[in-house]
């Protein structure tokens, strides 16, 4: 029995193996420092209403996260943005 390499396969192997490596090595070389800041408002009426207080940090390029209430008035959101 002689055994033959198959070049097409061996080529194919190669060049999917380098693809894995090189799209592996690429989605774990690349990381987000993120600085987050927490938002005080009150949920429903008032001066200082949470979605305001979140759309004025949105314009400094934060981004909103999540949010829960304190009190029956008073909530918080949590917001992040690229550490710089």
């Amino acid at each position: 029995m002689q055994n033959k390499i198959d070049i097409k396969s061996m080529i194919l192997g190669a060049i999917l193996g380098a693809v894995i490596l090189l799209s592996v090595g690429a989605a774990t070389s690349t990381r987000t420092n993120w600085e987050y800041k927490v938002v005080p408002g009150k949920y429903f009426t008032g001066d200082q209403h949470l979605g305001d207080a979140i759309n004025r940090n949105a314009i400094e390029g934060w981004d909103f996260v999540s949010a829960s209430h304190g009190t029956e008035q008073w909530a918080f959101a949590v917001l992040r943005r690229e550490k710089k």
